[in-house]
């Protein structure tokens, strides 16, 4: 079977499961498909290793793991090879030849082991190399280092430990796409040179020590018993009690908006009824049973797609319509007391209309990032109103003795600050050094309300026009796959330089809200 051929059943497989386990979702037909093929030098792959296997660059410049040589599956021989003679002077010059490894060949008894070798096979190689404990780390870019098998208490006590690193050679996170490499430096690989360059560190749990014998007094007890071992964090007396520290959330927002999306209920077209009422017969559904109009979402290309409301029988409903996008509005608001100039559509509504479902939604999402990019110029001038001088307000800096955000007492080490609001001037309490800097103003966030966003507005923004916003960063609050809580946006809106010349990309960001939800609060 070719691989286009492969490669269609593939997708002939999703779509068959989509319509009969998914969400209700049909599909009615591909209009594209976009194949890229690209020609390249294929690596010659051995039982799922790799025999030209390259290391990662971040893992090669630590020089703290040994690449062994392999013919393809036999490489696990050649690191624990390279981990008990890495002293030697021509395995340091030498460790990718095979004839350096040639007198040790004899070392390491693998006397009826299939290769490649498995995690799964340690325990037995164990049996047959009696004076040796092996200890299996894993390591990828983004989580680092973590153990994936740590050694037994009664073996690790007496035998010599061979540190080794399972490594995925492609995006294949199967157990037989790995490559074994040996680790001769556990410190070399875990240390950094922010904050953690000169620590010792443990094999069986990772934690770090500063002394070798801290260390060891801490093997003692890590050794005990044949537990999972876990990395032991102790809070300090000090720090026994977590507190809130976002005070910059408690803060209102210069401005808001109050926005609604209405839509229309338009017929769906015959193509599309008829593949409803061949997939309705599919699955055996009597006749009378009631056909409905849904409340669904759909875009406005060529291809109808159908989602029923939730709580109905997705097999059991025909959809003979679909809601389309007609209109859009918004009302800017803003923080009362605030000096400065008023916005330009501030206190307005703002409309947004349109019979191409598509171009309404792309129209008012451009308006919403217009008027973001408004309110971010004005935070930028106005949002930095000095103290206004009170009597009062002096008077009752000079007496307070604690923190108004976390009640701790004004030291010599916690010193007091006059905590203003940057938008009126007037005077909010006297706030320690740490509180005063967490409580910022977020003058680059606009929040944005819409009612019944999660199970309405939220399907309309997704279906038709939030994919074709250039630079939007989309992240969500899901409730279920295709309920969202609440969708952040953070978009570029400005570049500064910074004193070494670099430049530096600031984000704006919109935080689109149901005030459905806050109901319940209340």
């Amino acid at each position: 079977m070719t691989p286009l051929a492969l490669m269609i059943g593939g997708c002939e497989g999703i779509i068959e499961k989509m319509n009969t386990n998914g969400s209700g979702w049909v599909i009615v037909r591909v209009n594209c498909i976009d194949l890229n093929i690209a020609v390249g030098q294929r690596l010659r792959f051995y039982s799922g290793h790799a025999s030209n296997f390259e290391l990662p660059p971040l893992l090669k410049a630590k020089k703290a793991v040994i690449n062994p040589p392999s013919t393809g599956s036999d490489c696990f021989l050649y690191a624990c090879l390279a981990v008990l003679h890495h002293g030697d002077e021509n395995l340091r010059k030498n460790p990718q030849r095979f004839s350096t490894y040639k007198d040790w060949l004899n070392d390491i008894n693998l006397s009826g082991i299939s290769l490649p070798v498995g995690l799964n096979q340690l325990n037995r190689i164990e049996l047959l190399n009696p004076r040796l404990c092996f200890v299996v780390f894993s390591w990828s870019s983004s989580n680092g280092v973590s153990v994936l098998r740590q050694p037994r208490v009664e073996v690790a006590c007496s035998r010599k430990v061979v540190l080794l690193l399972l490594l995925n050679k492609s995006a294949n996170k199967d157990e037989e796409d790995k490559h074994w490499c040996g680790i001769v430096s556990l410190d070399r690989l875990l240390n950094s040179k922010s904050g953690l360059y000169h620590r010792k560190w443990c094999e069986r749990c990772l934690s770090s020590f500063v002394t070798d014998q801290k260390l060891s007094e801490h093997r003692e007890q890590c050794y005990r018993s044949n537990e999972f071992a876990v990395k032991e964090r102790v809070p300090t007396e000090k720090r026994s009690v977590l507190s809130f520290q976002n005070y910059f959330k408690t803060i209102e927002a210069p401005f808001a908006i109050y926005a609604d999306i209405e839509a229309f209920n338009s017929p769906l077209g015959p193509h599309t009824r008829e593949v409803m009422h061949q997939k309705v017969e599919e699955m055996e559904v009597s006749d009378n049973e009631q056909v409905c109009s849904t409340r669904s979402s759909s875009s406005s290309s060529s291809h109808v797609q159908a989602r029923p409301d939730e709580g109905m029988v997705t097999g059991k409903t025909v959809f003979i319509t679909e809601h389309l996008p007609a209109a859009g509005g918004f009302l800017l608001v803003a923080r009362e007391g605030m000096k400065g100039p008023p916005l330009k559509d501030q206190g307005q509504v703002k409309l947004v209309s349109s019979s191409n479902p598509l171009e309404c939604m792309e129209t008012f999402l451009h308006e919403l990032e217009r008027v973001a990019r408004e309110v971010y110029e004005w935070n930028r001038r106005h949002s930095y109103q000095t103290a206004e001088a009170d009597t009062i307000a002096s008077q009752i800096f000079s007496e307070s003795s604690n923190c108004h955000y976390c009640d701790r007492q004004f030291t010599d080490t916690n010193d007091k600050h006059y905590d203003h609001d940057h938008l009126t001037g007037k005077f909010k309490g006297a706030a320690c050094s740490r509180c005063n800097k967490l409580a910022q103003l977020r003058r680059r966030f606009l929040p944005i309300f819409f009612h019944n966003l999660r199970n309405y507005d939220m399907h309309l923004l997704f279906s038709t026009a939030l994919g074709n916003m250039k630079n939007w960063k989309l992240s969500v609050i899901p409730q279920t796959s295709e309920r969202y809580m609440s969708l952040r946006v953070d978009f570029p809106i400005a570049e500064i330089t910074l004193p070494k010349g670099k430049k530096k990309t600031i984000f704006f960001t919109l935080q689109f809200l149901d005030s459905f939800q806050f109901l319940n609060a209340v």
